[in-house]
């Protein structure tokens, strides 16, 4: 069954197709939503459970080649992400 995480990134998702491409903001702005329930965010918090969000990637894959890579080593609500986009096209670089 759909968990109301689920929902919410359906709805954003869809407005995304209705409004063009999402900007690296968009995702993180996405990825750093919270809920009431602490597991049904896209960015989870459960430090009482020993559980949560503990780190965030955002990968593109334009159709006219290259890679856009970003990672945040932490929660994205709090952890900006760093573009390792040229260390990505170098480790998935076809040799010779």
């Amino acid at each position: 069954a759909p968990t109301t995480r689920d929902a919410l990134l359906r709805r954003r998702l869809q407005g995304w197709v209705d409004d063009g491409e999402p900007t690296l903001d968009d995702w993180r702005t996405l990825l750093s939503e919270h809920a009431s329930d602490p597991l049904e965010g896209p960015c989870v918090h459960a430090d009482d459970r020993g559980y949560g969000t503990r780190c965030s990637t955002v990968v593109r894959l334009p159709v006219t080649g290259g890679i856009a890579f970003f990672h945040a080593d932490g929660r994205p609500c709090v952890t900006p992400y760093e573009d390792l986009s040229a260390e990505a096209l170098a480790a998935f670089a076809r040799p010779g």
